[in-house]
């Protein structure tokens, strides 16, 4: 049994997710689901019900790339400056300079 927390845990692209579980299902195995409840491999609209969900988790996806990149223009736009600081100031030289 493979047991995942959600289904976009496991995969975002439906066609994955689809043959993902024919692996599983080859293997013997079954995969559930612990928030998506009705993803059961031992039912007989599996391949229909995973499809649904896998279609979900790639829209939730886009949309959490969306959000994120509006969030980080709207930081730039602030003036927030993204990544590490500097080690060194401008005018130091490194130790390991030949």
């Amino acid at each position: 049994m493979v047991l995942v927390a959600a289904v976009d845990r496991l995969s975002r692209d439906t066609t994955d997710l689809l043959v993902i579980a024919r692996d599983l299902e080859k293997a013997g195995d079954d995969f559930r689901s612990l928030a998506e409840r009705p993803i059961d491999t031992t039912s007989d609209f599996k391949a229909l019900i995973l499809a649904i969900f896998g279609v979900a988790a790639k829209l939730e996806r886009r949309r959490i790339v969306d959000r994120t990149a509006r969030g980080r223009a709207g930081a730039r736009a602030k003036g927030v400056k993204f990544g590490r600081k500097p080690k060194l100031s401008d005018t130091a030289t490194p130790r390991h300079q030949a």
